[in-house]
């Protein structure tokens, strides 16, 4: 029985500059019975105590500190103890708007696996991008399992990310569909793919509600330590499908892997990244994508240009 609308899960590591900005967001959501859950994973900062004080005013913050292992960990360390009918996860750095949860809850009526909103890019300055997903009003309610193929871009290449969602319970735990933990980076990547495949009944709901900060030098898409993680990821999100009996899904992983190979490869630091292209141009030639399910005619040609080894002559990547 669910005790809580939605519990939100705030995976947190030396917050302390950002994290009153994002709990602020949570504990005044207009959304009734939320359930807050701070994981602190080892804080070195003031973090753990500003938690505490948020603790100690709203009785819907849970806060838990535990050993400084990673983001998945702490984010599973949530999802485990959770108890609200939909789970929903928040970075640290970031915030939602606090009508976020309401309008995402009641887009679901109680049945979606998943309701997704689009994301606004926020700096310290107070420059904003906004991401909607303009998604056409017939799309609003789809099931991936019903898809054909020329339409998985749709639904896999619209610009969502973990945090911009809700998530049923239910499904995320009977489906093990828990965050991989050992990796430095890329953590999430996996799971989202595997949520995208594994979902009966998936819902867009067309607003910007999440607030992405992008200018934190120490997040993890600033912070690469090891590219090469999210070439274990994919392995893992194919090891999923094919255990599930999902391969349908896998022309479409192998084009998201070209995207998430190229934004790790524009992040690398110059002196790593060549070994990074000889592994990219080895993982396209043995998963071959689609062309004709790329964004755009230059993301293919790019893809062809690592793929064959022009590179080697050039010089060139992109």
């Amino acid at each position: 029985m669910n005790n809580h609308t939605v519990s939100v899960i705030v995976p947190i590591y030396n917050a302390e500059p950002y994290i009153c900005q994002t709990m602020d967001s949570l504990v005044n959501q207009t959304l009734n019975d939320m359930e807050i859950i701070a994981v602190n994973g080892g804080s070195t900062d003031k973090t753990g105590e500003i938690l505490d004080t948020y603790a100690e005013r709203f009785p819907q913050v849970k806060v838990i500190h535990q050993e400084c292992v990673s983001q998945a960990h702490n984010v599973n360390t949530g999802l485990r103890i959770a108890t609200g009918e939909y789970v929903a996860e928040c970075d640290a750095d970031d915030f939602a708007s606090i009508f976020m949860y309401q309008k995402l809850y009641a887009a679901a009526e109680h049945r979606a696996d998943v309701v997704h909103c689009g994301l606004t890019g926020f700096w310290a300055d107070g420059k904003v991008q906004y991401a909607p997903l303009n998604v056409p009003e017939d799309w609003r309610k789809i099931n991936p399992q019903e898809l054909t193929p020329e339409y998985m871009g749709v639904l896999f290449g619209k610009l969502v990310s973990l945090p911009s969602g809700i998530y049923r319970r239910e499904f995320i735990l009977e489906n093990e569909l828990f965050w991989r933990e050992g990796g430095q980076n890329y953590e999430d990547t996996n799971v989202a793919f595997k949520i995208r495949a594994t979902a009966t009944d998936y819902r867009f709901v067309d607003e910007c509600l999440y607030y992405y900060r992008r200018d934190n030098p120490n997040s993890g898409s600033a912070t690469i330590k090891d590219e090469f993680a999210i070439c274990e990821q994919y392995e893992e999100t194919e090891r999923y499908l094919k255990e599930r009996g999902l391969e349908k899904f896998m022309t479409y992983l192998n084009v998201r892997r070209y995207y998430d190979y190229i934004w790790s490869l524009q992040r690398t630091p110059d002196e790593r990244k060549w070994n990074f292209v000889q592994r990219c141009q080895e993982d396209f030639r043995k998963y071959p994508a689609d062309g004709e399910l790329f964004n755009t005619d230059e993301d293919f040609r790019a893809y062809c240009n690592i793929k064959y080894g022009a590179w080697r002559e050039t010089g060139v990547l992109l």
